[in-house]
């Protein structure tokens, strides 16, 4: 796959996953029979999710933007929280915060780590220029 294929999933990716945040953050709490954890580590976790995918759709760049629209999404859903019979927290938007932030420093270190492995790759025309011979 090129890597504008990659990018082009990354972007429908995101979307999606945006919505399925919208969904389960807006949808009337329904008690369920999950494992316990943190409701703050799930809060983290899907905006670390959020933030490894919109850089990959934004192809590594404008990571502040990545951060500021994370940051807005997550505080309007705890705003608008209340009008669907869920509580606002301030803890919530911490975690979203926090998991932005680690999302985006991840996808920074698999960023740079995944450029570092690329084989350069020679064109021909380079190859004829270094075997030509200068007067």
């Amino acid at each position: 796959m090129t890597p504008s294929v990659w990018v082009n999933a990354a972007r429908f990716l995101t979307l999606i996953y945006v919505a399925l945040i919208l969904y389960f953050s807006l949808a009337p709490a329904q008690p369920v029979s999950l494992p316990h954890t943190s409701d703050k580590l799930q809060h983290g976790g899907a905006y670390l999710l959020l933030a490894i995918l919109a850089s990959i759709s934004m192809n590594g760049t404008k990571r502040l933007l990545i951060w500021i629209i994370c940051i807005t999404l997550g505080a309007a859903i705890e705003w608008i929280q209340p009008l669907t019979g869920r509580h606002f927290e301030l803890a919530d938007m911490l975690a979203n915060s926090i998991g932005t932030a680690a999302g985006l420093f991840i996808a920074r270190i698999l960023s740079r780590f995944l450029t570092a492995r690329r084989v350069p790759v020679i064109s021909p025309t380079l190859i004829d220029a270094g075997t030509k011979h200068r007067p």
